[in-house]
């Protein structure tokens, strides 16, 4: 078993939609997924496992912060350390990029997420109520002075 981290490219597109799919109930359409890998500010990476992609993250770089859309990783392969080696990727290639803070929200009852991004010094700063529903709330995590 082999794991990868590369950069996304527009030809994983296919493959990005099939996982928005799977792993989000609110899901991006290819054309938003295809305008968004073209846009300067945003940044894809996916994660591979033996050739085949099994997660990626995107986020955002804008005026020193970096606001994470997507962490992604497909049910079978959560728990197997990927979500953490994304994480581990992020802050070691992207910590030269002038990067002040890291902000991202995720849903309330994802504990394994929250644990995770607790790990890499994300702290909840707030509940956006029914943000992804009615009673599915969001915590926004950040992580300021990187």
């Amino acid at each position: 078993m082999e794991r990868i981290i590369r950069k996304a490219r527009l030809e994983d597109l296919d493959r990005l939609v099939e996982l928005e799919d799977i792993c989000f109930a609110k899901n991006w359409s290819s054309q938003t997924l295809k305008g968004d890998l073209k846009n300067l500010l945003s940044y894809y990476y996916v994660i591979e496992e033996d050739e085949k992609i099994i997660g990626y993250y995107n986020f955002l770089l804008i005026a020193g912060e970096a606001s994470f859309n997507r962490i992604c990783v497909l049910p079978e392969y959560r728990g197997t350390g990927a979500g953490e080696m994304m994480m581990k990727h992020f802050f070691d290639n992207h910590i030269n990029e002038k990067i002040d803070s890291v902000i991202l929200e995720v849903e309330l009852e994802n504990k394994p997420a929250i644990f995770l991004y607790e790990k890499f010094g994300l702290e909840e700063i707030y509940i956006r109520k029914n943000y992804y529903g009615k009673d599915l709330h969001a915590v926004i995590m950040e992580r300021q002075g990187i």
